[in-house]
């Protein structure tokens, strides 16, 4: 075995969310074949004349309009490339831990759905209800049954 260096890392996905593996499996195929038309403009730029891509309306400044569409482009190709890494690394942990059921953090939808005090007491998600247990639901059916659980009066 070789050395290096190893470490934990907390991974959050900005406004993404998921019922199960496959949906996330979904999302990487999606950023990739987003990433691959993304490549496929760039090739065509750079096989074109500025007078096959450029638009009427920026005809008297085709380098600006270029640099910006390119810019856009490899923007793109970084952002959904860093999503495929923290998708990758979120699946490897749903592998290595045996999840076929995505774990939902009441902890945090108490923060998010009661954040008021009116709608704390309104929800009834405190402290000594989360302390029952924190359940895991497989899909957004159980979730919604979840939640209602918890929040009924």
């Amino acid at each position: 075995m070789g050395w290096g260096t190893d470490f934990i890392a907390e991974v959050y996905l900005s406004h993404l969310t998921f019922e199960n593996t496959n949906e996330v499996q979904e999302q990487l195929d999606l950023n990739i074949t987003e990433i691959l038309d993304a490549k496929q403009k760039i090739k065509m730029f750079a096989s074109s004349t500025p007078n096959d891509i450029i638009p009427d309306d920026w005809k008297d400044e085709p380098i600006d309009w270029l640099n910006n569409s390119l810019n856009e482009l490899f923007e793109t190709i970084n952002e959904l490339t860093e999503e495929n890494v923290r998708l990758n690394q979120y699946l490897e942990y749903l592998d290595d831990n045996g999840k076929d059921k995505i774990y939902i953090d009441w902890s945090k939808i108490n923060k998010f759905y009661c954040s008021t005090t009116a709608i704390s007491y309104k929800c009834g998600l405190t402290k000594s209800n989360l302390d029952k247990g924190l359940p895991v639901a497989s899909n957004k059916k159980e979730v919604e049954e979840l939640i209602k659980k918890y929040t009924e009066e």
